[in-house]
C-alpha cells in the first residue's frame, strides 16, 4: 500500500493593510497532498477563512500575527507559517515652509517640505497643487508663482497627510510722476523738472533713476516712497524713470516729456 501523500499548506500575505479603497489585508493559502475536504482554523489572529477546494482566503482589518491549522478528511493536520499583518502607520509632514516671490508676477517662490521618516511606509511622494489657479505642479517645489497651495504626502500604502501653505509676493510697484516744463523768464531760462511724487508696492527702500538720451543721468535713494523727489533738468526732451526696489524689482517709465512750450517765446519782427 502506497503511503498517503503528506498534507502541506503554503500561505502568502498577498496584501497588507493600507489606505486604499479596499483597506483589508489578504492572506491566501494553497493546500496540497492528503485528502479533502479540509477544515481550516485560525490558531493565531482573527477572522474566518473562505475555502474553495484546496485554496482559501482570509480578509482582515486587524493587524497582528496569523497562523492556520489545516485538517484533512483523515484527521491529519498541518500548520502554516506565521504571517504578520502590520498596523498602518500614517505618514507625516513634520514641517512645511515657503519662500516668497521676490517680485510681483514672477515664479521664483518655493515650498520646503520635511517628512517625518519615523512614521509612514516609504517610498514617499508629494503632490503640489496651486489652489488659487487650479494648476497641479506634481512633485515640483521650486519656481512656483504666488498663491495658496495644498501639499499632499502619500506613502507606499496610499496613506496621506495634507498641509496647506501660501507663497506670497509683493504688490506691483506703482509710480506716480509728473513734470515741470522748461520756461523762459526775465533773466534766462528756468529749469524743468522730472518729479517722482510717490511709489507704492514692492519692497522699500527704492532707488530712483532718471536718464535721457541727451546725456542726463541722476539717481536718488528714497527710504519709503512716500516723499516727493524732484530731478531738475536744463534740456527739454524725453526722459525715462526707472524705480528699483530692495528686491531688485523695477518699473521703467519711458517717454517722459519735459517740454519748452512755444507760448514762452516772444518773437518781434520789424
Amino acid at each position: 500500500i502506497d503511503p498517503l501523500p503528506p498534507l502541506t499548506v503554503n500561505t502568502v500575505l498577498t496584501k497588507d493593510l493600507d489606505c486604499s479603497a479596499s483597506q483589508d489585508a489578504i492572506i491566501t493559502g494553497t493546500i496540497s497532498g492528503s485528502f479533502p475536504p479540509y477544515t481550516i482554523i485560525l490558531i493565531q489572529g482573527s477572522g474566518s477563512p473562505v475555502v474553495s477546494g484546496n485554496t482559501f482566503t482570509l480578509t482582515t482589518t486587524t493587524s497582528g500575527d496569523y497562523q492556520f491549522e489545516i485538517t484533512d478528511s483523515n484527521g491529519c493536520t498541518s500548520l502554516s507559517g506565521i504571517h504578520t499583518v502590520n498596523a498602518i502607520s500614517l505618514p507625516e509632514i513634520s514641517l512645511i515652509t515657503s519662500t516668497p516671490n521676490l517680485c510681483s508676477g514672477e515664479s521664483n517662490g518655493s515650498i520646503q517640505v520635511t517628512i517625518n521618516t519615523a512614521v509612514g511606509t516609504p517610498p514617499f511622494t508629494i503632490n503640489v497643487n496651486n489652489d488659487s489657479t487650479g494648476i497641479n505642479y506634481g512633485t515640483q517645489t521650486t519656481s512656483l508663482p504666488a498663491g495658496n497651495y495644498t501639499v499632499t504626502l502619500t506613502d507606499s500604502k496610499f496613506c496621506t497627510h495634507i498641509e496647506t501653505i501660501t507663497i506670497s509676493e509683493p504688490t506691483p510697484i506703482n509710480v506716480s510722476s509728473s513734470t515741470v516744463p522748461i520756461t523762459c523768464v526775465a533773466f534766462g531760462v528756468s529749469k524743468g523738472s522730472v518729479i517722482i511724487n510717490g511709489v507704492t508696492g514692492g519692497i522699500a527702500p527704492y532707488n530712483y533713476f532718471v536718464t535721457s538720451t541727451n546725456g542726463y543721468s541722476a539717481s536718488e535713494l528714497n527710504a519709503s516712497g512716500t516723499l516727493s523727489t524732484t530731478f531738475d533738468v536744463v534740456d527739454f526732451g524725453l526722459y525715462q524713470i526707472n524705480v528699483v526696489d530692495a528686491n531688485g524689482c523695477s518699473v521703467l517709465i519711458q517717454d517722459v516729456l519735459v517740454a519748452s512750450p512755444p507760448n514762452d517765446l516772444d518773437i518781434t519782427m520789424n
